[in-house]
């Protein structure tokens, strides 16, 4: 079993334990899906970066969530305000982390088998460490718990928020797309009848789940802009230049409008085989990023989502209440329909859970 399908399946198994609890406690009733989608992605997150190592995981959210709420607020740092309990939990979840990592690569060296990504990072660290103490120099300055303690707050915020902005559009659009809803679930029960257990070679046949999430991810990029910085002058017109050092802002929404077919259109269609306009407009699709500094968790965020979209299309019937702020974006600091006012019940035609 490789990495990716590993993680996957233990995305799938916290996926379907939330969403059956989604069809106990709300159905029935309208909630704004953001609010439930939230709670689920900082769970499949914490689950994939630190496995069950978390002492207190509510607490632990609830830290995550101050942080959040600290870059949205006025910068003014004093007891009480917003800005001053965001450094606070961030100092707490560090600390919290550092222990965490300490324990992760004492346990992973006396050889247990890891279970999430701080314990395969973990392991790895452990031998080069090894190898250094062999040739007598010191081990790699990222092997400090502290130091490992903060690359998981950066990892955290990078996958939880913008899963949960990119799983919020996929309900939205397809509640508001059903043909597109009906073809997803005419995949899912050729491909995993019975909504069974995702396998490598399921995931490898879900092409049209696959497209519908790589066209989300296109139509409704979670981020406004990936800061860059200029590594060298560069002439962009005969009027334009950009000299070295600049900070660039790119804009992933106005590269979405560039070279696609009806760019303003959701359509899954052109991600699909026959059509395939991401090659032709690979460069224009940023929502990764580009260069040295691609999301190195890309293909992670794409499988999650292709397992969410899998499973609610299959556990859950919904529809969307339009309002006269659906169509406007929220930043928080991704970006979100401004409500997904959904109301839901479970699917009566599901074979197995």
């Amino acid at each position: 079993m490789t990495l990716l399908i590993f993680l996957i399946v233990l995305q799938e198994a916290t996926s379907r334990e939330t969403i059956k609890e989604w069809m106990e406690t709300v159905q029935g009733e309208e909630v704004d899906i953001r609010h439930l989608i939230r709670p689920l992605t900082l769970k499949v997150s914490q689950r994939l970066l630190v496995g069950n190592y978390l002492e207190d995981p509510k607490k632990f959210g609830d830290d995550y969530q101050y942080i959040n709420d600290g870059m949205l607020c006025l910068p003014i740092n004093f007891p009480g305000t917003t800005l001053y309990k965001a450094c606070q939990a961030r100092i707490r979840l560090e600390h919290e982390l550092e222990k965490i990592s300490t324990k992760s690569k004492s346990l992973v060296a006396a050889g247990k088998e890891p279970d999430c990504l701080l314990d395969y990072w973990a392991e790895k660290i452990v031998q080069e460490c090894k190898e250094s103490e062999k040739l007598g120099v010191e081990g790699p300055e990222y092997a400090a718990p502290r130091r490992m303690a903060e690359t998981v707050v950066d990892f955290l915020f990078a996958s939880q928020d913008a899963s949960t902005a990119s799983y919020t559009w996929a309900v939205k659009l397809l509640a508001d797309y059903p043909e597109v809803l009906a073809k997803v679930r005419e995949e899912q029960n050729r491909v995993r009848p019975g909504n069974s257990e995702f396998t490598a070679e399921r995931m490898e046949s879900l092409i049209y789940t696959r497209a519908v999430v790589m066209e989300i991810l296109r139509y409704k990029p979670p981020a406004m802009t990936i800061p860059q910085a200029a590594q060298k002058t560069v002439n962009v017109t005969e009027k334009v230049r950009i000299p070295k050092g600049t900070l660039i802002f790119p804009s992933l929404w106005a590269a979405r409008n560039h070279g696609w077919t009806n760019a303003d259109c959701f359509d899954p269609e052109r991600m699909m085989p026959h059509r395939d306009e991401m090659l032709k407009n690979r460069a224009n699709f940023l929502t990764f990023g580009a260069g040295p500094h691609y999301c190195p968790g890309k293909e992670l965020a794409i499988s999650n989502l292709i397992v969410f979209v899998s499973l609610f299309s299959v556990l859950a019937d919904w529809t969307r209440r339009d309002t006269p702020d659906s169509d406007r974006i929220c930043y928080l600091p991704t970006t979100y329909p401004y409500d997904c006012l959904v109301t839901m019940k479970k699917r009566v035609d599901v074979s197995s859970c």
